[in-house]
């Protein structure tokens, strides 16, 4: 063995499966948390919504986002990039606690809603927001 790693027993090719494994983990337990999954349907807690949402952002068809946010130019890699980093860096750890918030404001884009996330947006992305958001090669939140 030439390292602390046994190459045997670990790879980096099911990492994007392995990511996709936590963040599920992790959104499903706002279910077990009254102040979280009150703000989701039954049907829809928050990684169905989250998995609907990207197919949307993918067919450029999620309402909320072309309406009120196409100067980020945001799209389904990006949204993904961005709550991937938001759940495995360690300098963001109490960042991911808003990850659910996102999923439902999203969703429901009331005034208020358009508000908080365009000042997400714009703190997360920057004004412009670039092509690809600065997440170039990073494995992306709960990919199907």
């Amino acid at each position: 063995m030439d390292g602390v790693v046994n190459p045997l027993l670990s790879s980096s090719s099911r990492y994007d499966l392995r990511a996709s494994s936590v963040a599920t983990g992790f959104l499903t337990y706002c279910q077990l948390q009254t102040e979280c999954s009150q703000h989701f349907p039954a049907d829809q807690p928050p990684h169905i919504m989250l998995s609907r949402l990207l197919y949307e952002l993918d067919g450029n068809s999620q309402q909320c986002a072309n309406a009120h946010f196409s100067q980020y130019n945001l799209n389904a890699d990006m949204l993904r990039g961005l709550l991937f980093r938001m759940m495995q860096s360690g300098d963001t750890y109490f960042d991911r606690t808003v990850i659910p918030a996102i999923i439902f404001r999203l969703n429901r884009c009331n005034e208020e809603d358009v508000t908080v996330l365009d000042f997400f947006f714009k703190t997360s992305f920057g004004t412009g927001g670039d092509a690809d958001g600065g997440l170039a090669n990073t494995p992306g939140l709960i990919y199907s």
